[in-house]
């Protein structure tokens, strides 16, 4: 709305929001900013002057005959409230009661993607080991597995399970950017549904109305199982992305009786504060505990790692039992 733009060129005003409260690009240099000597070549937002923007907002709302359903009994349900990422390969076996793992998906080599090997083979997790496709990656190369996405089908079915891809949803970012972040991600639901693979969609969100969004995407599809990331959620408690990341999650959590996996928190202080304003237990996808053990350890052994890994997940267990029995 700060630029003058949103009744003249955006095709989501009034289809999806209100209006845009305005982007960095307001910030620029006189001759970078709209209409400047350089435009768009110099402006890294994706906005409704841009007409690759336009073109991929065209392609993601392209009507579609029918929406699939999700299979309720497939291998979600079978998932533990409790999944380590992993990102690079063991070196030793990992206990019994560890057998579900988190592949992130910037870390998966050539070979995986070829579909020349499984992803077991390269992190060298035993043959009975569980894989989730993890997507909560940096921005580019998420941005190239989209591209590729589709010739990347027979590697995806590798993996047990695949987490939808999380775009980023900046707050310095143009509105339209926002759309389109949330509808690529309910576009890879779709397909993944279309070709059978179990998926795990995820609800990145900026404004109330995405979450309403959501839930009636969800809705359209069966949808029983679901990511939510604090990933980039400042660490500070109290600031206010934490505070309004946790009305978000308090929001949703009440229209959405399914699971829902937090990604990127694993403190017990934290996750306790989420399930309170989820009102019941949540997964996690604990992001930290790999790379911590690796930093600590020396001598090559995964033993950090699986100590680590055990400590975090009984934490939160308590927790989620201490909030059940209130």
């Amino acid at each position: 709305m700060v630029c003058g733009k949103c009744e003249t060129n955006c095709p989501a005003y009034k289809a999806w929001c209100e209006g845009c409260p305005g982007c960095g690009a307001l910030l620029m240099r006189d001759g970078d900013r709209c209409g400047g000597n350089r435009g768009c070549r110099a402006c890294m937002y994706l906005c409704p002057d841009r007409l690759d923007a336009l073109r991929e907002y065209a392609a993601l709302f392209a009507p579609s005959v029918s929406t699939e359903r999700m299979n309720a009994g497939d291998v979600l349900a079978t998932m533990p409230s409790y999944i380590p990422l992993v990102t690079a390969p063991l070196h030793s076996t990992p206990p019994n009661d560890l057998r579900w793992f988190a592949i992130h998906g910037g870390k998966t080599s050539r070979a995986v993607w070829d579909g020349e090997i499984e992803p077991r083979v390269q992190f060298r997790l035993p043959p009975d080991a569980k894989t989730v496709l993890h997507l909560f990656i940096k921005d580019d190369p998420l941005m190239r597995f989209w591209a590729e996405r589709k010739e990347r089908i027979v590697a995806i079915r590798n993996f047990d399970a695949v987490f939808a891809p999380n775009f980023s949803v900046y707050e310095d970012a143009p509105r339209f950017e926002h759309i389109l972040a949330i509808r690529r991600s309910q576009t890879f639901v779709k397909e993944m549904v279309a070709e059978g693979i179990p998926v795990i969609p995820d609800v990145s969100w900026y404004r109330r109305e995405d979450l309403d969004v959501q839930l009636e995407f969800l809705d359209s599809i069966g949808a029983e199982t679901v990511a939510f990331s604090f990933q980039v959620v400042g660490r500070i408690k109290g600031c206010g992305a934490w505070v309004s990341y946790l009305a978000g999650l308090r929001y949703f959590a009440n229209r959405f009786p399914g699971r829902i996996y937090l990604v990127g928190m694993a403190a017990k202080t934290r996750y306790r504060e989420a399930v309170r304003a989820a009102g019941r237990p949540l997964g996690v996808v604990d992001t930290r505990s790999f790379v911590k053990s690796r930093r600590r350890t020396k001598d090559g052994t995964d033993e950090e790692f699986f100590r680590e890994a055990d400590r975090v997940r009984k934490g939160l267990e308590n927790v989620a039992n201490q909030n059940h029995q209130k």
